[in-house]
């Protein structure tokens, strides 16, 4: 029996999909004793199945344009937050006692890492931001004050990972070897595989889903309301496909748009769906990869981490990119989604051609060898 404490943030469900689709794994080989603790979306999330400890949020501020200074508002009180976080995980720590602690975007547990050390407790981050791609990206791209500040940031986060912990897995659509000997670069870590679902057409007939649909995703924020707003007005221009979104209602009912009640698990809508209109975040691009689903991609400005995923995958012509040079107006979205429509052949056959591991089976093969 191995016990596991997992701490993760609960900004969205990219933390969510990568520690879900690591503990379906780890439970594969191992038998485990796992307490976790998180904010947000993770605590109802894994509650279902799990003992989770409620700890204090973080939030992040912005429409189609991450508001550092509205961030920094609305985390006035992280240094306290943080400490008080610090606090919670290492008394839940001392009264669990567990062999393995595994981070996602929660850090408390990284910051006693040597008081972890000596009690022979292994410590395992998660961390998405492929430090190797973020430096390709600025040596390709002018970058201003804001994203050469959250650059240095990345770099000072990864470096301080590397020091607090036994291991860093990095998923990572590059496939390339992160050259360091703590850090473990992994393929796509999702919940599902499309194996892992009926056919497409059986899930069609199943769920009443159109012929050709398009699944338009922002993920669990609020970053990306003025997108699906705009996707609404444009979608009767485009009417030969059905757009179906997990949201609130954002705006008024189109013939062809329509809200859908949020539910967390939408595979079957990512299997089934002719294409998909996303921001840029590491875990729906994952799941899009994975299902070879082409997607329209809208990243958030001044959102390095988004730019970065962006651009990799519509330099390998996996995505179409509306780049961040370009004005979110009606006139321009259109204009490219016309171009991203007639591209849809030629990018389901670069989808087609390029296959990426599970790289929560890749994960789960390098904490063994330190358990």
């Amino acid at each position: 029996m191995v016990k596991v404490l997992i701490t993760l943030a609960g900004i969205g469900y990219g933390h969510v999909t990568r520690v879900a689709s690591l503990l379906k794994e780890l439970e594969k080989k191992v038998e485990c004793d796992v307490k976790i603790m998180a904010y947000g979306p993770a605590v109802e999330y894994f509650s279902k199945d799990y003992k989770v400890y409620p700890l204090k949020p973080h939030k992040y501020v912005g429409d189609m344009t991450l508001s550092f200074l509205g961030t920094l508002k609305a985390n006035w009180r992280f240094p306290k937050t943080f400490k008080e976080n610090s606090e919670l995980i290492t008394k839940k720590i001392n009264s669990f006692k567990p062999d393995l602690v595994i981070s996602d975007g929660e850090f408390g547990a990284n910051s006693i890492y040597e008081k972890l050390k000596k009690s022979n407790i292994k410590m395992v981050s998660l961390h998405n931001l492929d430090l190797s791609l973020f430096l390709k990206y600025a040596d390709e791209h002018k970058l201003d004050l804001k994203l050469k500040a959250e650059l240095y940031s990345v770099k000072q986060i990864y470096n301080w990972l590397i020091t607090n912990s036994d291991l860093v897995i990095v998923p990572t659509f590059s496939k390339s070897k992160s050259g360091l000997k703590k850090v473990k670069n992994v393929g796509l870590m999702i919940r599902k595989w499309p194996d892992d679902l009926p056919s497409k057409y059986d899930i069609m007939i199943d769920e009443n889903i159109p012929l050709k649909n398009a699944l338009v995703q922002i993920g669990g924020t609020q970053i990306g309301n003025r997108l699906v707003k705009m996707f609404n007005d444009l979608s009767e221009e485009f009417g030969e496909f059905s757009f179906s979104c997990f949201s609130p209602k954002l705006a008024p009912k189109k013939r062809n748009f329509k809200f859908l009640s949020f539910k967390e698990d939408i595979y079957s809508y990512i299997k089934a769906s002719e294409f998909a209109v996303s921001l840029a975040g590491h875990s729906f691009l994952s799941e899009a990869m994975a299902f070879d689903l082409p997607t329209f991609v809208v990243p958030i400005r001044e959102h390095l981490e988004q730019l970065v995923n962006s651009w990799y995958l519509n330099k390998k012509g996996l995505v179409y990119e509306f780049g961040p040079d370009k004005v979110l107006k009606n006139e321009s979205l259109k204009e490219d989604f016309e171009i991203f429509i007639s591209k849809l052949p030629k990018i389901k056959s670069a989808l087609n051609a390029t296959k990426f591991n599970n790289g929560a089976e890749e994960a789960v093969k390098e904490i063994l060898k330190i358990l």
